[in-house]
């Protein structure tokens, strides 16, 4: 039974790929109809299983999917992916990160929040979960956590969007307490780090007037080269994405499962291609 759902791995990468080839060159193809026909293989795949190891890919194949489905802006679709992914898996690390981030983006802070505190739970949240995690306990009123994951953040490895954006959380916090002079320290360090961040210049311009400092530099100076092929997304922008990373490890272990299964199938369509004698 292993073999034979597994034979079904090889078929479901082939369609992927025609839908990302569909997408990438706009073909009149319908990509949906490629997309369509991995979610059917998928859900087949999903009824045959016979080991905990099959569970695990089955929770993989959907999180593929839901990627594709958070990346359109088909959020419910996505939603309902990654909810199909944590029966077969509940602790599939791009299933928690990606359901979490659907939920925050339809104000559901709660659900996000107890999504990634099992997240947590596993061993497996990155600096990205974490900082996700901070940023909704600070939305739902538990300031002393957040600013306690997002102090150890500043001291970690970390990606640049990340680090920027514990800064730019750390003084917002301070900045609502009405504590603009621990604001303008993070703000100064923040800078001192990324200096050609818009966001955190534009804070600290803003905290330098509440406190009423002449600025060291104008605001369009603070920030030289703020073109985009520089500079990059915003680290704002980046929030709002999903944890690619998360499910690009996915992808990278469903297709190992594929290549493993190629000879397996390739006997089976050399046997329905054989003569019968």
């Amino acid at each position: 039974a292993q073999t034979e759902v597994n034979l079904l791995l090889p078929l479901i990468a082939l369609h992927e790929q025609t839908h990302l080839e569909y997408r990438r060159q706009i073909l009149d193809a319908n990509p949906y109809h490629a997309r369509s026909t991995v979610y059917l293989q998928t859900q087949l795949y999903s009824e045959e299983l016979a080991t905990p190891g099959e569970r695990g890919v089955a929770s993989d194949l959907f999180v593929s999917l839901a990627g594709y489905f958070q990346e359109g802006s088909a959020g419910p679709g996505a939603i309902g992916l990654y909810t199909r992914a944590l029966q077969f898996d509940p602790a599939n690390a791009a299933a928690l990160l990606g359901l979490a981030t659907a939920r925050e983006q339809t104000g559901r802070y709660r659900n996000a929040l107890a999504l990634l505190e099992r997240l947590v739970e596993t061993g497996a949240a990155d600096t990205e979960a974490r900082l996700r995690l901070a940023i909704n306990l600070e939305r739902l009123g538990k300031r002393g956590e957040a600013e306690r994951i997002l102090e150890s953040l500043l001291s970690e490895s970390a990606d640049d969007w990340v680090l920027i954006l514990a800064f730019q959380q750390l003084a917002r916090i301070r900045m609502d307490q009405e504590r603009f002079d621990s604001a303008h320290t993070y703000l100064v360090r923040g800078l001192t780090r990324f200096p050609d961040d818009f966001g955190l210049a534009v804070g600290l311009s803003y905290v330098e007037e509440r406190l009423g400092l002449a600025p060291a530099q104008p605001l369009a100076a603070r920030i030289p080269a703020r073109d985009a092929a520089v500079t990059g997304l915003s680290a704002r922008y980046r929030y709002a994405r999903p944890g690619y990373h998360y499910i690009d490890a996915t992808r990278d272990r469903l297709r190992e499962e594929a290549i493993q299964s190629l000879p397996g199938l390739a006997r089976v369509l050399s046997s329905l291609a054989a003569p019968e004698r």
